[in-house]
Parts: C-alpha cells; sequence; structure tokens
C-alpha cells in the first residue's frame, strides 16, 4: 500500500466519521425541534381548554350567588378567576379542568384562605379628575 492510498484510505474514514457525526447531530436538533413545536401546541391547546372550563363554571355559578365579580388579570398566573359573595360568605374561586393541579401560588392562597391567615379588606380608592381634560372630534 502506497502512502497515498493510505491517506486517501484515512480521509475517507475521516469522512465517514464525519458524516456521521453531522447526521446524529441533524437527527437530534430535528427531535429537539419537534418537541419544542409539540409543547407549544400542547401549552395551546391547555390554554384554550382552560379559558373553556372557565367560561363553562362561571355560567353555572351565576344564580348560586348574589353578587359575582369577574377577576380579570394581565397576568396569567392569577390566582383567582370570580369572588362570589352569598349573604356574608365571600368565595374566591378557582375554575380548573377536572384532575388539574393547582399552581403554587393557587395552593398559597388556599392555604391562607384553610388556616384564617388571609387578611380581608374592604377599600374604597377616591380617583380625582384633573379640571382640564378635553374630549373632541379629531378633524
Amino acid at each position: 500500500m502506497t502512502i497515498l492510498e493510505s491517506v486517501l484510505g484515512i480521509g475517507l474514514i475521516i469522512a465517514l466519521v464525519v458524516i456521521v457525526v453531522l447526521a446524529r447531530y441533524a437527527q437530534l436538533e430535528h427531535r429537539r425541534r419537534l418537541k419544542k413545536a409539540t409543547d407549544a401546541f400542547r401549552l395551546g391547546g391547555s390554554q384554550k381548554i382552560g379559558d373553556i372550563s372557565q367560561l363553562l363554571g362561571t355560567f353555572d355559578v351565576l344564580t348560586k350567588y348574589d353578587e359575582i365579580s369577574l377577576l380579570s388579570s394581565t397576568s396569567a398566573q392569577s390566582s383567582m378567576d370570580l369572588l362570589g359573595r352569598k349573604g356574608n360568605q365571600l368565595d374566591f374561586i378557582e375554575f380548573k379542568k377536572a384532575g388539574t393541579p393547582l399552581t403554587k401560588s393557587e395552593r398559597q392562597l388556599k392555604g391562607y384562605i384553610d388556616s384564617g391567615q388571609l387578611k380581608v379588606a374592604y377599600r374604597i380608592i377616591d380617583v380625582s379628575w384633573p379640571e382640564d381634560i378635553k374630549v373632541v372630534d379629531r378633524q
């Protein structure tokens, strides 16, 4: 075997190893991206199911309370969906699809309520409007 044949043989082996490593990397990257897309799709579906559960639950409790207050939040992690008052009882209501566990903040709020540590206050906050507000049609 000549030196040229030896160099070509080693070059061929190195090329095959590089091809195998790149193919394996591409396969792992494809699996990672597929998992990421699947997780995003699943999360979106879970959010929709949660929203539908909240709507169904809201309609169910409308007639069970004297007053219902819908709580909207810019935080997706809010621990409450509704406040319901019946007589002298105030209920903090969180709708969950059956079997879905409570989040950390929901468990914490429930713990405060169950242990009697939650302090509740009725607050009235006055808002003063400036004198110079003008509302006019745009030209």
